[in-house]
């Protein structure tokens, strides 16, 4: 559920910032969007499965890379969400700062809500980094940061438009090292013991 609404909200923000996109192409990006969700958690879950049949589970590479990829993500979406809000607010309001050209737009609340999703996302995150399975957390991450970082990319006018190359670099860079990190986590390994 926290996946799906996470990527309804990211499809639709990139429906509006992607003005010019047909009904049809932004229906097709919603139906890839959802199929790449079911893909990735349709295989991280079968790998599961499997590993537990064999006799082994799925354990987190180290206690502490499992609790430290989830807080530091945390922390990293938090900060970036709660920016993310304050530019666009100010500058859909006030018509200053990076996003003064959305000044009274309708398209800012797209974002808006997309970055109020991330908010809530990070803090499941950082409460699930004291659980004692970490997993789907784990593909929580991963899905989150593979759906914004490949958004970044598809539209990385957007960064271009409105002067945040930057930004954009940052970000993207971010999203791929925690892609690499939440992959990492779900990983199998051989159970220790009987």
């Amino acid at each position: 559920m926290i996946i799906a609404t996470l990527f309804h909200g990211a499809v639709n923000t990139l429906g509006f910032v992607n003005a010019g996109a047909t009904p049809a192409v932004k229906g097709w990006g919603n139906a890839v969007s959802y199929g790449l969700v079911a893909v990735l958690i349709g295989a991280l879950a079968r790998n599961r499965r499997l590993a537990r049949s064999r006799r082994e589970s799925i354990v987190q590479p180290s206690e502490r890379l499992s609790r430290w990829t989830l807080r530091l993500d945390a922390v990293f979406v938090a900060v970036a969400g709660v920016a993310a809000m304050i530019v666009e607010t100010v500058g859909h309001f006030l018509g200053v700062g990076p996003m003064a050209g959305r000044a009274g737009s309708p398209y800012t609340i797209g974002s808006f809500e997309a970055h109020g999703l991330a908010i809530i996302i990070a803090f499941l995150l950082l409460r699930a980094s004291a659980l004692p399975d970490r997993w789907l957390w784990h593909v929580v991450g991963l899905s989150t940061h593979l759906l914004l970082g490949s958004s970044n990319l598809l539209f990385w006018p957007s960064f271009v438009q409105t002067g945040q190359v930057m930004t954009g670099v940052v970000t993207t860079a971010l999203h791929i090292i925690f892609t690499v990190a939440h992959a990492a986590c779900t990983r199998p390994a051989t159970r220790l013991g009987p």
